[in-house]
C-alpha cells in the first residue's frame, strides 16, 4: 500500500507549479486568508467556442501553523508537496511500527486516505496519531485545523462558502478526522483510568 502513494508522488507532470486539487498550491503561494483569483479557458473539443472562466479562492483557512508547515513544503509546487508529505510519512511510519503496533493498520489506512484523497490535512492526521500517545495533541490538532486568529471574513467564508463546510465532499475527511480523534480520545482515557 505504501508504495501506491509513492508512484503518483514522483509524476514529473507534477513538478512547478501544475496543482491537481487547483486550489492547494496556489492558497500556499498567497499572504494566509486572503482571496486571490485565476481563470479558466474553456473551450469545445474542436477548440472554437472558447471563454473565460473566473474563479475566486480563499487562501486556504486552516491556522498560521498550518501555513508555517505548508508552504516550504509547498516550493516546488505539488509535486514538491507531495515528495515532502511523503517522506515525512514515512517517518511517521516507522515511529509507529517501533512504538505502537497495534495502531499500524489503521495508520496505514488512514494514511492512505489522507494522502490520496486529502494532503492537505495530512498534518492534521499525523497530530491525530500523535495523540494516542501525547494527549495534548487531542487539542493541537483542531487547533491547527481550525484558523484560529483568522480575520472574521474567513469565518463567514467557512460558514457561508458552498465550497467550505457545505460541501458534502468535505464532510469525509471531517468524519475521517473526527474517527481518528474520537478513538485517541478513547485511548487517553483508559491509559488515564488505568493509571489514575
Amino acid at each position: 500500500m505504501e508504495a501506491l502513494k509513492a508512484f503518483p508522488t514522483f509524476d514529473p507532470g507534477l513538478l512547478g507549479n501544475s496543482d491537481d486539487s487547483g486550489w492547494l498550491i496556489g492558497s500556499l503561494q498567497h499572504q494566509p486568508w486572503t482571496y486571490w483569483f485565476t481563470s479558466v479557458t474553456i473551450c469545445r473539443l474542436n477548440l472554437t467556442e472558447c471563454h473565460q472562466l473566473s474563479l475566486t479562492y480563499l487562501s486556504s483557512p486552516y491556522s498560521i501553523f498550518w501555513y508555517w508547515f505548508y508552504t516550504p513544503l509547498a516550493q516546488w509546487g505539488m509535486g514538491g508537496l507531495l515528495a515532502s508529505l511523503w517522506l515525512i510519512d514515512k517517518a511517521v511510519l516507522g515511529l509507529v511500527r517501533k512504538f505502537r503496533r497495534r495502531m499500524l493498520f489503521p495508520y496505514i489506512v488512514g494514511s492512505m486516505l489522507f494522502f490520496k484523497l486529502w494532503p492537505h490535512d495530512m498534518l492534521i492526521f499525523w497530530l491525530l496519531i500523535g495523540a494516542f500517545y501525547f494527549w495534548p495533541l487531542l487539542i493541537a490538532a483542531p487547533l491547527v485545523k481550525l484558523p484560529i486568529g483568522a480575520p472574521w471574513s474567513v469565518w463567514q467564508y467557512i460558514f457561508n462558502s458552498p465550497l467550505s463546510i457545505h460541501d458534502q465532499q468535505n464532510w469525509l475527511s471531517y468524519g475521517a478526522m473526527g474517527l481518528f480523534w474520537v478513538a485517541a480520545l478513547i485511548v487517553n482515557i483508559r491509559r488515564w483510568r488505568k493509571h489514575g
